[in-house]
């Protein structure tokens, strides 16, 4: 699998990509707005107001680690 499949499968619109950290979920101007652990836990999230997508990727990725860490 990989980040493709985690994209796809979140239906994420924002840039996806793995770096060190883990998987980021970022924008043009901050790369690792969320970053998400290879074993499919949160480890970053955004501070300050919650974007409508950033906040649906949160909750389900937190609904199901498992499915989360299968995908990566």
């Amino acid at each position: 699998m990989g980040w493709k499949s985690f994209k796809e499968f979140y239906r994420i619109v924002h840039i996806v990509h793995i770096t060190e950290e883990g998987l980021c979920i970022g924008s043009p101007h901050i790369h690792n707005i969320i970053v998400v652990a290879m074993d499919g836990t949160i480890i970053k999230r955004p501070t300050g107001s919650r974007n409508g997508d950033l906040a649906r990727y949160q909750t389900e990725i937190d609904g199901d680690a498992e499915t989360a860490k299968s995908l990566l």
